[in-house]
């Protein structure tokens, strides 16, 4: 009995044993399982960390080459206009830098709502963007975009220095590279007025509106920019200049006080100014011969000219009173896992060889200077001495609601 009982106590520590072991064992082993993902996890933290502090905008072009290799060899790039230009452009690029490009085709508005919702996600689906004024505050304000781009951008110091600084009076400091212009004018008939007629000051305008009533036309600015263009020029010269709004993001009610001056202005010449519906119809006017004067885009004019329904001879300047002109920029979004190739792709864009090609496919105006165009009606002496810069979008679109109150609802 007393044998039994000791075979079965040895038996049962025997057992114990190798539970104890099998269990340290297990323990071991999960572990090592458990280290191996914290390990990994650990590594990508790492790895993360290392991109998110290198400095794409102070690298050189070959420095991005370099980086570029890293990364997915693909860049998706959101673009609203002139497709056919992107996609071929597109092309060439790929084939000089290995890099697939997507051209994302479409209003700019939702593509940036989905950027901003996408900003804390690890990478955005978005790539680079081509930005109008209004979308460059929104996205300066909701920081979305990698800053300082325009440091590594070759040659910049020939890119349009207003732009490279501030678009529709949004301040942003090289977070956004210039990528063409575009200007607005006095779009003229030479049949029925000379050039020495043609009003240079804000008097000799009002004179000729007076003794040429009906003869002088803008839209409606709600509908469209050249029509903003003239009520914007009339907010610089009677309501104390556009230079004091530069930098606000929200509309400052004293600096708009003297605006009632501008809609006074233009009700009193109601009669004799002819308010369009459209850019289009501005120069459709001209064109028929039922005014002789508009405001107009310099873009629009050529390209309506090349359709035929603008006449050949017609002409565009801009006034000493001045005109305002801005254009769109290129920006790469802040999360976006392939800063380097997007940034080679802006590079590209706004090189020489990128500007021509687009102003020959777009009849844009080049942002860079330097570049003879013959897609233009403005003179090289106009664009230096007379355009202006556009203030914030903020009171580009209280300039609308106003217009519609106080001038055509009167």
């Amino acid at each position: 009995m007393m044998k039994t009982n000791r075979i079965v106590k040895t038996t049962a520590i025997a057992l114990l044993a190798c539970m104890a072991a099998s269990f340290a064992g297990c323990s071991a082993s999960s572990q090592a399982q458990n280290s191996a993902p914290a390990a990994s996890a650990q590594s990508a933290a790492g790895a993360a960390e290392q991109k998110a502090d290198t400095d794409y905008a102070n690298m050189s072009i070959d420095e991005l080459k370099e980086a570029a290799k890293k990364e997915s060899g693909k860049i998706v790039v959101s673009a609203w206009w002139g497709e056919d230009f992107w996609q071929k452009f597109a092309q060439s690029f790929e084939k000089k830098y290995g890099i697939k490009v997507e051209i994302s085709f479409g209003d700019s508005q939702p593509v940036l709502d989905k950027v901003i919702m996408e900003k804390d996600a690890d990478a955005s689906t978005i790539d680079a963007m081509l930005l109008g004024g209004a979308n460059a505050k929104i996205a300066m304000d909701a920081n979305v975009m990698y800053p300082n781009i325009l440091n590594a951008i070759e040659g910049k110091e020939e890119l349009d220095p207003g732009l490279c600084k501030m678009q529709e009076g949004v301040i942003h400091k090289g977070t956004f590279v210039p990528i063409y212009l575009n200007q607005t004018g006095i779009l003229y008939n030479p049949q029925k007025v000379s050039e020495s007629e043609l009003p240079q000051t804000w008097e000799d305008l009002e004179k000729y509106i007076d003794s040429h009533p009906g003869k002088f036309a803008f839209n409606n600015p709600t509908k469209g920019g050249s029509g903003q263009a003239f009520v914007h020029t009339a907010i610089n010269i009677l309501a104390g200049g556009v230079d004091q709004y530069t930098g606000d993001t929200e509309v400052v009610e004293d600096k708009i006080k003297d605006w009632q001056k501008v809609w006074d202005w233009i009700n009193a010449r109601k009669d004799k100014l002819t308010i369009t519906n459209s850019n289009s119809e501005s120069i459709a006017k001209v064109n028929s011969g039922e005014c002789d004067m508009a405001a107009a885009w310099d873009d629009d004019s050529v390209n309506a000219m090349k359709k035929g329904e603008l006449m050949k001879d017609a002409k565009l300047y801009i006034p000493k009173f001045k005109m305002a002109g801005g254009g769109d920029t290129m920006g790469v979004v802040k999360n976006s896992a392939n800063k380097a190739s997007a940034i080679l792709f802006v590079n590209e864009l706004a090189s020489k060889e990128g500007q021509i090609q687009m102003n020959k496919v777009l009849c844009s105006l080049p942002a860079r200077s330097g570049i003879s165009v013959d897609t233009t009606l403005l003179s090289q002496e106009d664009m230096k001495e007379n355009r202006i810069s556009w203030f914030p979008s903020v009171y580009k679109k209280r300039m609308n609601e106003d217009f519609v109150e106080k001038v055509l609802m009167q």
